[in-house]
């Protein structure tokens, strides 16, 4: 006995659009239960057989939402129980899938059109088929295939595309807020799946942070050399939304403290910084104390540092030495900062120990800028003396010269002096020149020499071999370099000479302008030459 199905698909909040045979190619499959013959739907009742893309219609709705599937099975059919199954079939994964979604239900000869209604949560973004096949009741019963339905299936919501994790430190044991930044920004997706060695989550109920603790074996007392890298994972999860998720790896440090060296021949502060130290567990609400270890030994005690001998901040956060002989005196010994947390509501009070670092002291030698002419200085420009007119800058500028004592003992000297320790200890020294500033009170008047905002005046520098010119727009000259030239450098000055552009509106006053020496540490450079 024939049967007839009427078939209807149900999508809230959704939208149809015609398709082209361009835009879905209809497969050949059909589905193949495993039992009893399957006949093939294009051979059977125009009903039940494959429809074209010309005529068929594309259902669009949202991944993970709601699709309604109602079947309606007509007057005449087999009596009995029949059972109702949805097949689905994603092209890209190939294949039909007999779904769970299935019903059984009893027919008569007697009833009106049985209806059979499927509400089945959508499947992952793509494009589907959907069809219901009917099986008849009795021990050989036929298989009827629907008409097929294509639905694409767009995300619910925006994905996540990217994602990163700024923090990259942890201070060893001290429970700390990172958060995952999701692009787009207005993406419906959330953080999930935090891992890592070394590491412990808790969900701190914020979206997309969690809290993270980075821990190092051994005990509170017993820490290990150094800090300790792990590789901090998470993913963006876009399944609610109908997608792949994303993910990302960050190389996360954990300990609170490098390793310091020091060079002793230094004659400024050198200071020791943790890190990883998050803002809650910092003062005010917490107090410091550095201790240090002779060796890394169980039996070691550690011994707690105090203010004394050209060392500061033993109880603040960041240690001090005040030279780098201060801190000679602890070479090769481990260091620990230990923070004394009071939580302000509770008043309890926890401990965290950083790793243990070591300092390492030895004598790497100096770059030292010694010494640096004192070339000009200025006092108020008028018609007198051996300064040159107002009226002679403002109509065609003028030249002054800085005089040099003619003994090379009294001669203005830069001297370089470098003992550092290394392969190629070159240098360079730059020196560069602000615009000249007019210093009384008008502010109606000029701000520098010249027409503009500077670069018009220039100071030229003359040694026995080279020159230097320096123009007054604050950009750096390398006036000196190592070369090879030996340790202890030093440039006699021969003559100067001050280059002041037309100024028509110059005026009676003072003028000063600022001539900054740097010296780095560079690869060689030739020094200029005339």
């Amino acid at each position: 006995m024939a049967s007839i199905f009427l078939l209807n698909f149900k999508l809230p909040s959704s939208s149809a659009a015609t398709i082209s045979p361009d835009d879905i190619k209809w497969p050949a499959y059909k589905y193949q239960p495993s039992e009893g013959n399957v006949p093939n739907p294009q051979n059977g009742s125009s009903i039940w057989g494959f429809v074209t893309p010309q005529t068929e219609e594309v259902v669009t709705y949202k991944a993970k939402g709601q699709i309604s599937i109602t079947a309606q099975l007509a007057k005449g059919t087999s009596t009995g129980e029949w059972t109702f199954v949805v097949l689905n079939h994603n092209p890209e994964k190939g294949g039909w899938v007999r779904s769970i979604y299935s019903k059984k239900e009893s027919a008569s000869k007697d009833v009106n059109p049985m209806t059979v209604t499927f509400n089945m949560q959508s499947n992952d973004v793509g494009w589907y088929y959907f069809q219901v096949l009917a099986i008849s009741p009795g021990r050989n019963p036929d298989y009827y295939y629907s008409k097929m339905i294509a639905a694409k299936i767009e995300p619910n919501g925006q994905p996540a595309t990217k994602i990163s994790v700024a923090r990259d430190v942890l201070f060893n044991g001290m429970p700390t807020a990172i958060s995952a930044q999701l692009e787009p920004k207005n993406t419906n997706a959330t953080a999930i799946n935090w891992a890592g060695s070394l590491l412990s989550f808790a969900n701190s109920g914020i979206v997309n942070t969690t809290i993270a603790t980075g821990k190092l074996a051994g005990t509170t007392k017993e820490r290990v050399q150094g800090a300790q890298m792990t590789t901090l994972s998470v993913e963006a999860d876009n399944s609610k939304i109908g997608t792949n998720n994303v993910s990302t790896k960050k190389n996360i440090k954990v300990g609170g403290l490098d390793n310091l060296e020091v060079n002793t021949s230094s004659q400024s502060p050198v200071q020791w910084q943790p890190y990883g130290i998050d803002p809650k567990y910092d003062a005010p609400n917490s107090t410091f104390q550095w201790y240090y270890y002779n060796d890394l030994t169980k039996d070691t005690v550690a011994k707690p540092l105090i203010d004394k001998d050209g060392i500061q901040g033993s109880k603040q956060k960041v240690l001090t030495f005040n030279t780098g002989a201060a801190a000679q005196r602890y070479n090769q010994k481990y260091f620990q900062l230990v923070v004394n947390y009071t939580d302000p509501v509770t008043k309890k009070s926890t401990s965290f120990f950083s790793n243990k670092a070591q300092l390492i002291a030895s004598d790497k030698g100096t770059l030292e800028l010694v010494s640096v002419p004192q070339l000009f200085s200025f006092e108020k420009m008028d018609s007198t003396g051996g300064n040159p007119s107002v009226q002679e800058i403002s109509t065609s500028g003028a030249v002054l010269e800085v005089k040099i004592p003619p003994n090379d003992d009294d001669k203005p000297t830069i001297r370089v002096r470098d003992t550092r320790a290394v392969t190629d200890p070159s240098w360079e020294l730059d020196v560069s020149l602000v615009p000249f500033e007019y210093l009384d009170s008008d502010p109606d008047l000029p701000k520098s020499l010249g027409t503009g905002d500077g670069g018009q005046t220039e100071l030229d520098v003359g040694f026995f071999d080279t020159d230097t010119r320096i123009m007054d727009d604050g950009v750096p000259v390398l006036a000196l370099a190592s070369n090879d030239r030996g340790n202890d450098i030093a440039k006699k000055v021969y003559w100067s000479e001050l280059h002041i552009p037309q100024t028509p509106n110059i005026q009676t006053g003072t003028y000063q302008a600022v001539l900054t020496w740097n010296l780095v540490a560079a690869p060689t450079a030739q020094a200029p030459t005339k």
